[in-house]
């Protein structure tokens, strides 16, 4: 019986020439997010004229901003269960919740809609500051009693058993989040959501309407809402964050519903203003409209 013999480099040849011959014929287009994500990374790189910084956030802010997550993740939820709460075009009158977050030291508070005494909810937050050998701050909230509620533009949402569980790497510069929540929509059915979010904090020194420097802290990120066990919505994220350094500190946080194919997407626009030096205190309101990118 004779043995065949292959002579490998030849194959090894002819599928190196096969492999070109795909290369070549396969030109790979411009990805059309590549321009979006290239310049979120250059501006959190910072260059030698421009350079940027971690974040210099004291824990009340690391305990406060944890919670303006957790409330605007929340309603980002709310939004998949009733999607009556973005109607309209860029112009129409936004559905509007009130907000109000404050934190002293580690622990904190979340209000939105006047609380769980007025009908809205009331979310409880701390923060277990990093010690060594720890590299990261971790931030627990969670919902004080049942009977929390989320104002719908027909119906109220219902809120039940909020857990949330986030942390802050070392140096504050990635903020990982992530929750786990109940929604029952006109007394229906208590249904099971989480959300899961990774964002990116920097802090930036720009000149004010002076020409005098102040300090900024940027953010940058994505989220996902997830019901039972699949996902169902995908959030954008960009906040900015100014704290009160003797004027008023301010926050905005802007989340946005990617949605292929659809023209005409959900926006949540947090802007809240802090006042007081003690610790972190931001009121505000949240708007809920559609818009039309």
């Amino acid at each position: 019986m004779k043995t065949r013999k292959y002579n490998l480099n030849a194959i090894a040849m002819g599928v190196a020439l096969a492999l070109g011959s795909i290369s070549a014929a396969q030109a790979y287009p411009t990805n059309p997010s590549s321009a979006g994500i290239n310049s979120l990374i250059a501006a959190e790189k910072g260059t030698t004229a421009d350079p940027v910084y971690l974040p210099s956030f004291e824990d009340s802010e690391l305990t406060g901003i944890a919670g303006v997550e957790s409330a605007l993740s929340l309603i980002a939820g709310a939004v998949h269960v009733d999607n009556t709460l973005c109607q309209g075009g860029t112009n129409a009158l936004p559905k509007v919740h009130t907000l109000n977050v404050s934190a002293f030291g580690n622990i904190g508070s979340v209000v939105i809609d006047g609380g769980l005494n007025s009908g809205g909810t009331t979310l409880d937050v701390e923060l277990t500051p990093a010690a060594w050998p720890s590299t990261a701050a971790q931030v627990d909230v969670f919902a004080d009693a049942t009977g929390n509620k989320l104002r719908g533009s027909r119906n109220d949402v219902n809120v039940f058993d909020y857990s949330g569980l986030h942390h802050w790497s070392n140096g504050n510069a990635i903020f990982n989040d992530s929750a786990s929540f109940k929604l029952a929509y006109q007394n229906s059915t208590r249904v099971p959501y989480k959300e899961v979010s990774i964002k990116d904090y920097y802090k930036k020194l720009v000149p004010d309407e002076t020409g005098a420097t102040e300090s900024w802290e940027f953010d940058w990120g994505l989220e996902k809402i997830i019901k039972g066990n699949y996902p169902v919505s995908k959030w954008t994220e960009l906040s900015w964050f100014k704290r009160y350094d003797g004027g008023d500190g301010v926050i905005k946080v802007r989340k946005d519903l990617v949605r292929v194919g659809v023209n005409g997407a959900c926006r949540i626009v947090f802007e809240g203003a802090d006042s007081v030096h003690d610790g972190f205190n931001v009121q505000g309101t949240v708007r809920v409209y559609k818009t039309d990118i």
